[in-house]
């Protein structure tokens, strides 16, 4: 991967934690060929900005617009939650129509879809689920 600008780093990385919310600090530095050093001192930045709050090892986004207790449901059940969505996104075919709430569950299904390559359009009413999705140019919200 060709070395990308502070901005576009930043980018990534919130793009990839917004898809991915357990993303490690080694995890990110593979993924954009930068040092574990570089990737620390980018979060650090984004999080006296108030875009990402530090974890062990890794950091997570913070809901822009959403409710704060959809972030901590978001972490319960992971597994569980995650093996739904993928079961349910498998269902989806191109140019559908799906209309989605909010919800950590919901979240999870989103993230599942963002990183397909099918086209469809989603209606939803989720602050959050619509970020999720803003990331594949392929789905219509």
């Amino acid at each position: 991967m060709a070395r990308l600008s502070k901005g576009k780093r930043h980018q990534t990385i919130i793009t990839e934690l917004t898809l991915h919310p357990a993303t490690r600090v080694t995890e990110l530095a593979k993924m954009l060929g930068v040092s574990r050093e570089t990737i620390r001192r980018d979060l650090d930045e984004l999080g006296s900005n108030g875009i990402v709050s530090r974890t062990y090892g890794g950091a997570i986004a913070h809901p822009r617009g959403g409710e704060e207790g959809l972030q901590v449901r978001d972490q319960t059940f992971v597994n569980q939650r995650s093996a739904i969505a993928a079961t349910a996104a498998s269902l989806i075919k191109p140019e559908e129509v799906v209309m989605l709430s909010t919800g950590s569950s919901t979240l999870h299904f989103a993230r599942h879809v963002a990183r397909s390559h099918t086209p469809m359009t989603i209606i939803t009413s989720g602050v959050e689920v619509a970020m999720v999705l803003a990331v594949n140019p392929q789905i219509r919200t």
